[in-house]
Formats: C-alpha cells, sequence, structure tokens
C-alpha cells in the first residue's frame, strides 16, 4: 500500500458454501462433493493476484459469512460500514468503487447497490436471483450479469433474464452474457475471468 497513490476498491459477496469454514476447505459443500473452495480457484483471485497488483493495484474486499450463516440486512449493512472504513483509512478513489455478487451472494450485492446507488461505478453479478431493492433504484449502475444456460439451479438462468429485463424495462442498459454450457460453478468462474 502507498499512500500517495489512489486504489480501486473491489467488494464482491461470496455464495452458498463460502462461509469462513468452506471458503477454503475442499468438499462437503451441500451440492458439490467437487467443491474446492473459493479461495481454491484461481479466477476468485484475479483481483489480488501478484501480476494485477503490480500492474493495476486494487484493494479486495471479499466478505465472508461465520459459519453456517445467511447472507441478510445485518450482513449487508456490516458490509456497507466496512467499506466506509476502509476508504475513511485508506486512500480510495470513490470514482472507483466495484461491487459483485454470485449465486447466494447475488441478492445481497444487490441489495448493497440499493444502499449505495451513486456510490459504485460497476457491478458484476453470476449466477442468482435479485435481491429486494426496486430495479428502478439501479438502473443507472453500470452491471454485467453473468449465467450458463445448463445451471443445474434451473432457477437461476429465468432469475438473471428477469432481473437484466427489470433493468431495461426501467432504463437501464445492463450487459448479459449467458454461456450455453457450463453449469453453475465452472460459469461463475468463467464471467469473473471476463
Amino acid at each position: 500500500y502507498n499512500p500517495a497513490r489512489s486504489y480501486p476498491l473491489v467488494c464482491f459477496f461470496h455464495g452458498a458454501c463460502g462461509d469462513e469454514y468452506w471458503f477454503t476447505n475442499r468438499g462437503g459443500c451441500s451440492f458439490s462433493d467437487q467443491w474446492l473452495g473459493y479461495a481454491n480457484y484461481v479466477n476468485t483471485k484475479v483481483f489480488a493476484s501478484y501480476r494485477q497488483q503490480a500492474t493495476d493495484p486494487a484493494i479486495v474486499v471479499w466478505p465472508t459469512l461465520r459459519r453456517n450463516g445467511s447472507w441478510n440486512t445485518f450482513y449487508v449493512r456490516q458490509t456497507t460500514n466496512l467499506l466506509d472504513n476502509f476508504i475513511s483509512r485508506f486512500n480510495i478513489d470513490t470514482n472507483r468503487v466495484y461491487v459483485g455478487g454470485l449465486s447466494g451472494g447475488l441478492p445481497s450485492a444487490w441489495d448493497f447497490l440499493g444502499l449505495r446507488p451513486g456510490s459504485v461505478a460497476g457491478a458484476m453479478v453470476l449466477a442468482g436471483e435479485s435481491g429486494n431493492t426496486p430495479a428502478t433504484s439501479l438502473k443507472n449502475i453500470p452491471l454485467w450479469a453473468f449465467c450458463a444456460t445448463d445451471d443445474e439451479f434451473t432457477s437461476f438462468p429465468p432469475a438473471v433474464q428477469g432481473f437484466v429485463g427489470s433493468l431495461r424495462r426501467a432504463g437501464g442498459n445492463p450487459r448479459y452474457t449467458e454461456y450455453a454450457s457450463g453449469a453453475h460453478v465452472p460459469a461463475i468462474m468463467l464471467g469473473m475471468s471476463t
């Protein structure tokens, strides 16, 4: 960290099986014995990698739930407080604050955006459902949504298509990428590498 330099801030809400235990441990996830844990996928490290930090450094925040916790209003508000703390303590470029969410974390990212619609430069959301914030409140946030047609969670492709449509009807211009194949986790990792 160089206090003379201004840094972008990236905050990403993980999905299910990403609490403090499953974030790094392999297997045992409720929907896949092959689950590597988020920290073990190369794509999740892209913003914090040595190569990325050497060429275009960023402060990366990956709020993680307590074991067996679930995203809710309390955790989302805690995350807004955490980011406020980072912004007050570090030289953050407040024009380059980015938020993302995947799978079970997508509703929290969506609602976080609703709490701070004017303070986020862009958002990336992957394979999940929207939160409780009306699309009209988020229409001006640049957003890119990803999903796979063959996602084993069959409600996710229509959910992503639905909230992308609601943002467009509200006057927004979200980008949407739908992979023909890739299932749930591989498609998420493809989206994160984009």
